[in-house]
């Protein structure tokens, strides 16, 4: 059997530390890669009493054949932003799925997408790359993400919603069936989406407004 790959996070941040935990809880911890380290361009992270060793920067990181990526960044910029970096030094990344996802038939998953502990996909699902689930988020029937996506905790994203590139997703927050979120939207914590959602805007409130 050959050994685990050398597997590291890119963000060394809280959601970065809380990636930590659910990695280690997947059986494939320790037998197909093990965790390493922390790649993260924030001086602050330094500073910071990590579970695991600050291995450097991204920029300064220099992948070797048995090494995997792991994205723990909950915004959408930064994260296409550190993909680009890596990709370019050809670095492999790994999509993760939380052993206590629920997910149904017909659901494809990106590359480099990570899914975190109680979240529900049902059926007939298309996630794009390098898509962010936090804990608890629901994805009902026949919805499309595209990549860059990031979705807080506790989201309900009912049965047809289409998501386009990178948009955000606060907490709690809830789109009702066969809505559109276009590009870099956000959408804010607790807002009760009712109606399709223009580019690059802000929605907040119940029914979800443009502020």
């Amino acid at each position: 059997m050959s050994s685990p790959k050398d597997l590291y996070i890119a963000g060394a941040g809280g959601l970065g530390r809380e990636l930590l935990a659910w990695l280690r809880q997947s059986p494939d911890c320790g037998r197909v890669w093990e965790p390493k380290g922390y790649l993260d361009d924030d001086p602050e992270a330094r500073g910071r009493d990590l579970p695991l060793p600050l291995v450097g920067s991204v920029d300064g990181f220099s992948p070797g054949p048995d090494s995997m990526v792991v994205l723990g960044l909950g915004n959408s910029e930064p994260r296409k932003d550190v993909v680009e970096k890596l990709e370019a030094k050809g670095v492999d990344f790994l999509t993760f799925v939380h052993p206590s996802v629920n997910i149904g038939e017909r659901v494809t998953i990106g590359r480099g997408t990570v899914i975190c502990p109680g979240c529900v996909l049902t059926c007939d699902i298309s996630v794009g790359e390098f898509c962010f689930f936090n804990l608890k988020v629901t994805v009902g029937h026949d919805v499309s993400l595209d990549s860059f996506v990031s979705i807080s905790s506790q989201v309900d994203l009912c049965g047809g919603v289409v998501v386009e590139d990178g948009v955000w997703f606060g907490s709690g927050a809830r789109v009702i069936p066969c809505k559109r979120i276009r590009k870099k939207a956000r959408v804010g914590a607790g807002a009760v989406v009712i109606r399709d959602v223009p580019a690059g805007i802000t929605v907040f409130g119940n029914p979800a407004k443009r502020i």
